[in-house]
């Protein structure tokens, strides 16, 4: 299944001055909330044809307002966008693989309440991923490798794998100690 991603610039980050009327807002709304919906639905939801739509997307990414980027996700996973878990409010979570991602500025750096609130998360079973914003900004697809890296690799390590071998069978005789 492939989906479409938006991206919207940040205005102080270089972004050229571009306009944006209540409908052109509208339409990056809709984007933001369902990025694989249709334009036709998305016309009928701000009031303004699919061709309409789709020009005026073409022309806010020609014009690096936003970027819509694909992105496969052979997973289907659904993600949560800031979720309360416990007395916290995670960035992301995936709760069927129990992996929380948060995006993180500057002020994150060293923060001793952050490794506080990680240790809290990881003890609660989650796995918890830090990137900083300009990481996926500007190395988007590098982040998505690394989270569907940390996805596909088991939770556990189940009896067997390579890390642990193949526990002894006693059918064989193995394990016996004389």
């Amino acid at each position: 299944m492939t989906r479409r991603l938006l991206r919207v610039a940040d205005p102080g980050k270089g972004a050229t001055a571009f306009p944006l009327d209540d409908a052109s807002k509208a339409i990056v709304e809709e984007l933001q909330q369902d990025g694989r919906r249709p334009y036709a639905t998305i016309g009928k939801s701000v009031g303004l044809s699919e061709a309409a739509v789709r020009q005026r997307v073409q022309r806010m990414i020609d014009a690096g307002v936003m970027q819509i980027v694909a992105v496969t996700d052979p997973m289907q996973l659904g993600f949560k966008r800031q979720a309360m878990i416990g007395k916290y409010i995670v960035d992301f979570v995936c709760f069927e693989k129990s992996l929380v991602i948060e995006v993180d500025g500057g002020q994150h750096a060293d923060n001793e309440k952050d490794r506080l609130r990680t240790r809290w998360l990881e003890d609660q079973g989650f796995r918890v991923l830090r990137f900083w914003n300009n990481e996926v900004l500007k190395n988007t697809s590098g982040v998505l490798d690394v989270i569907m890296t940390v996805i596909e690799q088991p939770r556990y390590p189940s009896p067997g794998t390579p890390l642990r071998g193949a526990p002894p069978s006693p059918t064989k005789g193995e394990g016996k100690t004389e």
